[in-house]
């Protein structure tokens, strides 16, 4: 019961708390933590 409740507090932490990341780039999502500007770069 202990691990489900754990288990359970932890999906909505992340759920609600956790940045979506799928489909950005490396830099976006740095710029995601450290609150700076995303820099565009273009690679072809």
């Amino acid at each position: 019961m202990m691990f489900t409740t754990v288990t359970g507090l932890g999906l909505v932490f992340i759920a609600k708390l956790v940045p979506e990341t799928k489909g950005k780039s490396l830099e976006e999502i740095q710029s995601l933590v450290t609150n700076s500007p995303p820099q565009h770069t273009t690679i072809f």
